[in-house]
């Protein structure tokens, strides 16, 4: 079985935003609990920085220097995106904190025929990610680590040639065994200094000088004794964090990083043919709580541009009490794909197709611009009576528009024409009419407080103009609306 280790040894420093990459600024991240320099960048190496040197050294170094604290949670949440993005290229992948990944090869030969092709996909799916790596193949995991942990960063070894990964594996130096000091300096102290002289060793001789933890570390790095490995499972909702390492005072500033993580989670929908109706945007504030900012979409979106129109006008909005430093963007509420009928025939005049909003999609952009409570829609209410029958209702992001067929409002509402222009209320007839239609009596129901009983007619005035009236039963005439 083939195993490939990718090790990430920059990835939290490769995580920071665009601004402080593009100054050149020298920039580390320390380990407080060994107040030890355990990632540079180059900007940080050219000033002679070099990892294991503690804080004061290195700030030393550069008045300009930049320090980072390193952060355990934040480089696993990393590691989780990228396994994330790596399960549609490989099957089997496990997460190796601190920051490595292992993916088994042997089975993806079926569908890339080999590992020259594997590697292609793979080494495609790395230089998307845009951060520095190291990897290496071996026949077992703890191998694979063992060899990738001595490389250069954007070196690679890969190979399935048995000879030439235990050559890889012989010449490893000793002290870059997972082991703790104590056991290095005993193998420095018995003359092995290598790898490749550990390993031929007999196994009851190793067994006299160290404990059984040791004795099962090189069992797996020969792949003697399985590792036990946790592969990852590709989970439904989606889930995108990014530590900015700067402050945003103003919202404006968060739509280039929200572009990158609209386009993630438009990659996200697409693969697995979805639209997201909601996302929801956690802005992480310096010394304030979490402000939470969730984004409706009325039909649902798939596309990263139609989600950075909602977002934008949705963060319009927002005022910011304290700088933003950190930002999170979930969905939880996605739906299948529905397939719109749309008119072959609607062609621009120049030939394209033209581009037209939807009801919801223009509901979507009402709400995320103007508010929930500020956007309202014609409603139809199941009443015979003129002045109920439809209403403004507060249309919220929520609700999903539907259609509604003509013939099921003309069956349920019984009786003869009704006028398209009504009048707010009735007024007295003061005009002279001809009546050509009626009377259609309409009344109340008689749980009501107030009874009514009213006679319509269709009537034609001296301008030609057709009428909806009524006549109530004290003998008064009134105007109600307009036919058009």
């Amino acid at each position: 079985m083939l195993w490939l280790y990718v090790d990430f040894p920059q990835l939290q420093l490769d995580s920071v935003g665009d601004k402080l990459c593009e100054q050149q600024i020298p920039l580390i991240v320390v380990n407080g609990q060994h107040n030890a320099v355990v990632q540079a960048n180059q900007a940080a190496i050219d000033c002679g920085v070099q990892l294991g040197f503690g804080l004061g050294r290195a700030i030393s170094l550069s008045q300009q220097m930049q320090v980072i604290n390193y952060d355990e949670k934040l480089t696993n949440k990393l590691l989780e995106q990228m396994t994330q993005s790596a399960y549609q290229v490989i099957a089997d992948i496990a997460l190796m904190p601190p920051h490595g990944l292992l993916l088994r090869l042997s089975p993806m030969f079926v569908l890339y025929d080999d590992l020259a092709g594997c590697w292609q996909r793979v080494q495609a799916w790395l230089n998307n990610l845009q951060v520095s790596y190291r990897g290496a193949t071996a026949f077992s995991p703890q191998a694979a680590r063992l060899i990738a942990s001595t490389l250069t960063l954007s070196q690679t070894q890969i190979s399935d040639d048995k000879r030439l990964i235990d050559q890889w594996l012989s010449k490893t130096p000793i002290n870059a065994l997972n082991a703790s000091e104590k056991i290095i300096e005993q193998l420095l102290a018995i003359g092995i200094s290598s790898v490749g002289a550990l390993l031929d060793l007999p196994m009851a001789q190793l067994a006299l000088r160290f404990d059984s933890d040791f004795l099962t570390y090189i069992s797996q790095i020969k792949g003697d004794i399985p590792l036990v490995i946790d592969f990852y499972l590709p989970q439904t909702p989606f889930c995108f964090y990014r530590d900015l390492n700067y402050e945003l005072h103003t919202t404006v500033h968060l739509t280039p990083v929200l572009h990158k993580i609209l386009d993630e989670l438009s990659h996200y929908l697409r693969v697995r043919d979805k639209l997201a109706l909601s996302i929801e945007i956690t802005l992480e504030l310096r010394d304030k709580p979490a402000l939470i900012v969730t984004v409706y979409s009325s039909q649902g979106e798939q596309s990263a541009a139609a989600w950075q129109t909602l977002t934008q006008l949705q963060l319009e909005r927002v005022e910011l009490i304290a700088p933003v430093i950190a930002l999170e963007v979930n969905c939880h509420d996605i739906s299948s794909k529905i397939t719109i009928s749309e008119d072959l025939l609607s062609q621009a005049s120049h030939g394209a197709k033209r581009q037209r909003l939807s009801k919801a999609q223009l509901l979507s952009l009402l709400h995320a611009k103007l508010g929930e409570d500020n956007v309202t829609q014609l409603d139809y209410h199941s009443s015979h009576l003129p002045e109920v029958v439809n209403g403004l209702t507060v249309s919220t992001p929520q609700s999903r528009c539907e259609a509604v067929e003509l013939s099921s409002i003309t069956e349920r509402v019984r009786g003869g024409l009704r006028p398209s222009y009504l009048l707010d209320k009735p007024e007295p007839l003061t005009m002279a009419v001809s009546i050509f239609q009626g009377p259609e009596r309409l009344c109340s129901h008689w749980w009501q407080k107030n009874p009514v009983t009213r006679d319509y007619y269709i009537a034609k005035n001296s301008q030609q103009q057709w009428c909806w009236v009524f006549q109530i039963p004290n003998g008064q005439w009134f105007l109600h609306g307009y036919f058009g």
